[in-house]
């Protein structure tokens, strides 16, 4: 992709001010973070101007600043295939003393909000660890029969 000469520099370069001051601070940016701010930046400097951040827009910035995303974590296979293939042979062994509706599978979530993305923009190169995450979360316990039977949610609310 061929970069072109910026045709809003002032634009532009608020937007990399900003990109730097986020990156400073370990927050974690967005592409269309990017695009509404550049538009806002616009607006605040000639109400007459006409710019629009698309796309086509934020991969001439992101490239005319050397600017990449990258995912900000990620969770490896935890547990080996041979494992689960053992497992899987020796379930039915397990079950057999069991009625069907006493067998069940349950697993507690935390659903958090208030949180930052997955994804940031860095500059090539950059390490980038993450800031902390946000401690708001709504705890949730799923649950699966055997027998498919169908449970009614339980809403517990506690501290």
């Amino acid at each position: 992709m061929k970069v072109r000469n910026s045709t809003y520099p002032e634009v532009e370069e608020c937007v990399r001010k900003l990109f730097v001051q986020c990156r400073d601070q370990i927050l974690p940016v967005s592409g269309l973070m990017l695009q509404q701010k550049a538009e806002n930046f616009a607006k605040e400097l000639d109400s007459n101007i006409e710019f629009k951040a698309g796309n086509g827009w934020l991969e001439n910035f992101k490239k005319m600043h050397n600017i990449v995303f990258r995912k900000l974590c990620c969770e490896n296979a935890s547990v080996d295939a041979s494992f689960y293939e053992e497992w899987l042979s020796e379930l039915p062994s397990l079950l057999k003393d069991y009625k069907s509706d006493d067998v069940f599978n349950a697993d507690e979530i935390g659903l958090f909000f208030q949180c930052f993305p997955n994804k940031t923009a860095a500059f090539k190169g950059e390490e980038y660890h993450g800031g902390k995450q946000s401690k708001f979360r709504v705890t949730v316990l799923l649950t699966s029969y055997y027998d498919r039977t169908i449970q009614k949610a339980k809403v517990l609310c506690y501290n």
